[in-house]
C-alpha cells in the first residue's frame, strides 16, 4: 500500500497567512488610546500626577499645621499645577534613562528645580502672587528654588522612575479606550473652563486688594460668588504683595 504524502492532501489555505490568496489578513491589535507620547498620555499624567501631588501637599500640611490647608491651584479641582507639569516632565526626561539611578538623581534635581524656578517667576509676573519664599534657607536663588528642595526633586525622580511613573501607567492602561478619549475630553473642558474661572476670580481679588476695584455689576458678581475669605483659604500658601 502506497503511504500518502503531502502532494496527495487536498489544497487547506492557510488561514493565518495573509500572503495566501483567498484569505483574510489576522487582525492587527490597535494601540491603547494614551499610547507613547501621545496628548491622551500627558493629559493623565497631567492630572494623575497633579491630584496625587495635591494629596501629598494637603496631608504634609495637615501633618505640619494640624489643620486642613488647600494646596490646589485652582477652583473647583483637587489639583496642583505645579506636580501635573512635573510629571509630564519627569515622563519626558527620564523615560529613556530610568535604568541609570544616579542619571536620573541628576536629571530630576535640574529639571524639578527648573520647573519650579520657572513656575514661581511666570506666577509673580503673570498675576503678582507668591506662593512659596525659600530666603530663609540656605543656598537659594532669589527665594524661588533652595539646594534642600533641589535634592528633594532628585529623590522624587528616583522614586518617580521605580513606584509612581509604573502606577500612573498601570492607571491609564486600566481605563477602555473608548471611555478614555471620551473621559479625556470631558476633563479637559472641565478643566479649561476651571482655569478660566480661576484666572478671573484672582484679578477681581488681587484689584480689591490694592484698591483698584470698579463698582461694576462684574465687580459686584465677583465679590458675591468669590468672596476674599474663599479665596483666602483655596490660596492659603499664597501672599500677594502690596
Amino acid at each position: 500500500m502506497k503511504l500518502a504524502t503531502t502532494e496527495d492532501l487536498p489544497y487547506l489555505p492557510d488561514m493565518t497567512n495573509p500572503s495566501v490568496p483567498g484569505t483574510d489578513p489576522a487582525p492587527v491589535p490597535m494601540p491603547h488610546f494614551a499610547h507613547g507620547l501621545s496628548f491622551y498620555r500627558f493629559f493623565w499624567l497631567f492630572v494623575i500626577g497633579g491630584v496625587l501631588g495635591f494629596t501629598v501637599e494637603t496631608l504634609f500640611a495637615l501633618m505640619l499645621h494640624g489643620r486642613i490647608l488647600s494646596r490646589s491651584n485652582i477652583l473647583f479641582t483637587p489639583i496642583n499645577l505645579i506636580y501635573g507639569l512635573g510629571a509630564m516632565v519627569l515622563y519626558l526626561c527620564l523615560t529613556w534613562i530610568s535604568h541609570r539611578l544616579w542619571l536620573v538623581f541628576l536629571v530630576g534635581l535640574v529639571v524639578g528645580t527648573t520647573v519650579e524656578f520657572t513656575s514661581s517667576w511666570v506666577q509673580q509676573a503673570a498675576f503678582g502672587t507668591v506662593s512659596w519664599d525659600y530666603s530663609n534657607i540656605p543656598l537659594n536663588i532669589d527665594g524661588r528654588v533652595a539646594l534642600p528642595y533641589s535634592v528633594g526633586w532628585g529623590v522624587l525622580a528616583l522614586v518617580w522612575v521605580r513606584l509612581i511613573e509604573p502606577l500612573i501607567d498601570t492607571i491609564i492602561c486600566s481605563i477602555p479606550d473608548e471611555i478614555g478619549r471620551r473621559l479625556t475630553w470631558t476633563l479637559f473642558a472641565i478643566l479649561v473652563f476651571n482655569m478660566a474661572v480661576t484666572l478671573f476670580a484672582v484679578i477681581c481679588w488681587e484689584q480689591r486688594i490694592h484698591g483698584l476695584a470698579t463698582d461694576s455689576a462684574i465687580q459686584r458678581w465677583a465679590a458675591i460668588h468669590f468672596p476674599d475669605v474663599v479665596l483666602q483659604f483655596v490660596y492659603s500658601n499664597t501672599t500677594i504683595p502690596r
